[in-house]
């Protein structure tokens, strides 16, 4: 049974604690809140065939895609164990984000939609797709058809669109002016962006990477270097061009001096995603707040 209750260290906050197998939130359910594991630990699954995408434990913050978005969960959670989390506002969150400068907002939504890319390539071996076919592919025009830019961002800002979590970050990337645009035809072209710290969020094209589970394809909304980036990693997946790819550059030393930027329990909230990504239990050093 889930208990509410308000949290010692922080009463303005409440704490949820869960017994195993209780499920906190159901896919597509509304996000109103994001939460921190504060004991315990979690599965995130599919609800289509129970694929487990994620384990959550102590220290791990997870909901803020969908949170940040303004859309609703793309997946569900239950607890794998007896749990307490604590529950963060969406407004809260939101009215963070968005105290921060453009380029600040647009790198964190293009890290949540990294995110994202990487659970659709976990998932790939348990949904239905054929090896052709990309398992992240948003195509902007269409979905963004009879609006025009300034429609689309009082949109974007409010609780009324009906895109997904992944639709709703991209368009807001791809409608950011804080980024350079890029026309790579040439895989060799796209290792030396990956080479110079730069993480590549498609808007067109296709590209096809190396995955534990085998080849995967990689359409518009695809997010690929961020987080090696941001960490300095020397390794970057095998990536082939399949079809030309339009695409917007995020410089990862500018993005990793905001990042360290960012106010405690907000960098807490991206280093557990840059976490997730790259699959590690803590950051590199490039990527911790150094204590004065």
């Amino acid at each position: 049974m889930i208990e509410r209750k308000k949290s010692d260290s922080n009463p303005s906050l409440d704490e949820i604690w869960l017994s195993t197998d209780d499920r906190l939130f159901v896919e597509g359910d509304v996000a109103r809140n994001l939460y921190l594991v504060k004991e315990g630990s979690l599965a995130v699954y599919s609800e289509k065939d129970g694929a487990v995408i994620a384990t959550l434990n102590q220290g791990d913050c997870f909901g803020e895609q969908a949170v940040l978005a303004g859309g609703c969960r793309g997946a569900s959670v239950r607890a794998t164990s007896d749990v307490c989390c604590l529950e963060i506002p969406a407004d809260s969150f939101k009215a963070t984000i968005d105290s921060l400068s453009p380029f600040a907002r647009t790198f964190l939504n293009a890290l949540l939609l990294e995110l994202a890319t990487h659970n659709a390539i976990k998932t790939r071996e348990t949904s239905d797709l054929k090896a052709t076919e990309p398992v992240i592919d948003i195509q902007v025009d269409e979905i963004s058809r009879g609006f025009d830019r300034y429609e689309l961002k009082s949109l974007l800002v409010s609780s009324e669109h009906k895109f997904s979590a992944a639709q709703a970050l991209l368009l807001r990337i791809a409608s950011s002016t804080e980024l350079n645009t890029t026309f790579i035809s040439r895989d060799q072209d796209l290792q030396t962006h990956f080479d110079r710290g730069q993480g590549l969020v498609i808007t067109q094209g296709l590209v096809e990477i190396d995955s534990p589970s085998g080849p995967v394809r990689l359409g518009p909304g695809a997010v690929i270097g961020l987080s090696g980036g941001l960490a300095q990693l020397r390794s970057t997946p095998m990536c082939k061009i399949l079809k030309t790819v339009n695409g917007l550059l995020i410089p990862t030393d500018k993005a990793r001096s905001e990042l360290l930027s960012l106010k405690k329990g907000l960098y807490a909230i991206f280093k557990s995603v840059i976490c997730r990504i790259l699959e590690v239990k803590s950051v590199p050093a490039c990527l911790e707040i150094k204590t004065k």
